[in-house]
């Protein structure tokens, strides 16, 4: 019975390390973490779009990961359950100071984090958001830090700070009424409808930093890596893939690299990682 056992076990200990070694570097599919800034289908859609196209190119496919929420999407992250992901700026930093992803991909406008009230609305600078509801991203999205850190700790506002999911539902907050100004990106504000933004003013913008990336896991072969670039950074000139690279907010993909993310070593972005 003994020599049963550890015949078995041993069993499971080489299949796992055999299947350790297969896990990045040498299989097919490759697991794209998304995370959760648009509705869970739209965001399949489009990323299923684009990297349909990758796939023929580099003769890899992608399993797609959207998340509901940003808890699971983190946890995944951390645990290093994906070869590839689209990350908010601070996480590429975590993923690069624990030795395990690095950026690939970044859109080559730069972003910034925008305040946005109702245009009708009395808030006209900072000064104006004392003891108000703020509503933004998840926390750990540059819109979260800058809330945050700039926001509360730099210029020492005091405000109530509110959660949603979308850019979406930041809005919806501000017209209903249950908050009084939305901190998001840029671009999320940008894509929005007109019919939409015609509603709100601009009170605020933070300095400008590197947009999201795509990164990879540390595992990945160079060879991978550099394929991956290569076809990526030619999508923006398919006139068909417009709107899904616009949608994703990669409308102009350039190779990124850690020293375009650095800076923000400096606002201490693990510190933010929770609710």
């Amino acid at each position: 019975m003994k020599t049963v056992l550890f015949v078995l076990v041993f069993f499971f200990l080489v299949l796992s390390e055999a299947l350790k070694g297969q896990t990045f570097s040498t299989r097919d599919t490759l697991v794209f973490g998304v995370f959760p800034y648009l509705n869970v289908e739209e965001s399949y859609q489009y990323w299923k779009m684009v990297l349909s196209v990758v796939s023929k190119e580099i003769q890899k496919n992608f399993e797609i990961k959207v998340y509901h929420g940003y808890g699971e999407f983190l946890n995944a992250f951390l645990s290093e359950s994906f070869d590839l992901a689209i990350v908010p700026p601070p996480y590429v930093v975590i993923g690069f100071k624990r030795k395990k992803y690095s950026p690939l991909i970044k859109n080559k406008n730069l972003t910034s984090a925008v305040i946005i009230v109702l245009k009708d609305s009395n808030i006209n600078d900072l000064r104006d958001l004392h003891n108000v509801t703020v509503v933004t991203l998840y926390p750990g999205t540059f819109a979260d830090i800058y809330s945050r850190l700039f926001l509360m700790e730099h210029y020492k506002i005091r405000f109530h700070l509110k959660y949603v999911n979308t850019p979406e539902n930041v809005i919806k907050h501000l017209l209903i009424g249950s908050a009084k100004a939305g901190v998001v990106s840029r671009e999320n504000f940008i894509i929005q409808e007109d019919r939409v933004k015609k509603n709100f003013k601009i009170i605020h913008q933070s300095p400008e930093i590197s947009s999201r990336a795509i990164v990879a896991h540390s595992t990945i072969p160079p060879e991978i890596r550099k394929a991956f670039v290569r076809s990526f950074t030619s999508l923006s000139e398919r006139e068909d893939l417009r709107e899904a690279l616009t949608k994703i907010q990669l409308p102009y993909p350039v190779p990124a690299n850690y020293k375009d993310y650095k800076k923000l070593e400096a606002y201490n972005v693990e510190k933010y990682l929770s609710w």
